[in-house]
């Protein structure tokens, strides 16, 4: 189990130059999980043959436009989308930091849900866990998880939120 202090993991450019990423976890080729800090509107970067998963977890929020649609991410909410749909982010007030899981469909599957109260995962050695503290914090395992930090574990460790606190619950599983 590891506790991930988001403060302290370094920022790196995105591919496309248009943002900073802070990667918290990675199984390349098959899945990776960052923090997105987004400052202006503009395009995304393109991940042929992967799906991405997006949560808003600071800021208001953005709009996400596609070539057919638009879709709308407030503050703590998610939506998957495919990794090489064209997309560009459109701020609704001000800058936002984002969660994302990009992973190959063929070898993971993925589920990302918030969760307020502990969850009751089943131990498996081909799956990783991670829970993002959204607002408030968590104990996991004698560990407190402050707001804006996470858990990575291979243990299924249960987290017990405080009164209040609102926790996004990421499993990744091997399936291939």
């Amino acid at each position: 189990m590891d506790i991930l202090r988001c403060k302290d993991i370094p920022a790196t450019p995105w591919k496309n130059g248009g943002g900073m990423t802070q990667v918290l976890a990675r199984q390349a080729p098959n899945w990776r999980i960052s923090l997105a800090s987004i400052t202006r509107d503009g395009p995304y970067s393109i991940f042929p043959d992967t799906m991405r998963h997006q949560t808003i977890v600071q800021g208001k929020g953005i709009w996400l436009r596609g070539d057919t649609d638009q879709m709308e991410l407030p503050f703590g909410a998610g939506r998957c989308f495919r990794g090489a749909t064209p997309v560009a982010a459109k701020l609704m007030d001000g800058p936002v930091k984002a969660l994302n899981v990009i992973w190959d469909p063929d070898t993971t599957d993925v589920r990302v849900a918030e969760c307020t109260k502990p969850d009751r995962h089943v131990p498996n050695s081909n799956t990783t866990f991670l829970w993002f503290a959204l607002r408030g914090c968590f104990v996991v395992d004698r560990y407190k998880v402050d707001e804006g930090d996470a858990v990575l574990s291979t243990d299924a460790h249960m987290p017990t939120p405080d009164a209040g606190s609102r926790i996004i619950a990421v499993s990744l599983r091997k399936t291939a």
